[in-house]
């Protein structure tokens, strides 16, 4: 079990334990904070960047979560935050579980070789989101199954999958 509100990390610094991967820039901050005093966020806001916790790349069958404040532009555009999973050591291969807040969808990416594609469709959160609110997202990984849930900070967890996904 891993958990992180990133207070005891140094501000201005990638956590440790944590990689930057396609370009991105991600430090320890102290704007948008969820659970502390603290965030981790890429300044340079590069696009498709990636931070990664190393701890998790071995893991082949595993569930993430993570609780995220959402944060609309004029255009409705979605977080850029996300869980990488089954990870591969050099970061080239894996899935990743993008919620878009704007349009309220869920699109699972397989990253090969660097290269992301995404798989299935575009599922539906299952839980409105507006800007404000503080989202929690959870991902399984379980042998070729992938599945998701979403939910409001402060709310019951569902016990239904949101989206279920066999790859």
């Amino acid at each position: 079990y891993y958990f992180n509100s990133f207070d005891t990390e140094t501000v201005g610094e990638l956590p440790s334990g944590w990689v930057n991967l396609d370009g991105a820039n991600w430090r320890v901050g102290t704007t948008n904070s969820v659970s502390g005093n603290n965030s981790l966020g890429d300044s340079t806001y590069h696009i498709k960047g990636i931070a990664a916790y190393t701890g998790s790349i071995p893991v082949a069958n595993s569930a993430m979560q993570f609780s995220q404040k959402v944060q609309l532009d004029g255009a409705q555009q979605g977080a850029n935050s996300g869980l990488l999973m089954r990870l591969s050591t050099d970061g080239n291969d894996g899935y990743l579980f993008s919620p878009d807040f704007g349009d309220n969808i869920m699109k699972i990416f397989r990253r090969v070789s660097g290269t992301y594609t995404q798989i299935g469709v575009d599922y539906p959160l299952g839980t409105e989101f507006v800007d404000g609110d503080v989202a929690v997202i959870k991902a399984e990984i379980e042998g070729s199954t992938l599945r998701f849930k979403a939910w409001k900070f402060l709310e019951t967890e569902p016990t239904e999958w949101s989206g279920n996904l066999i790859n």
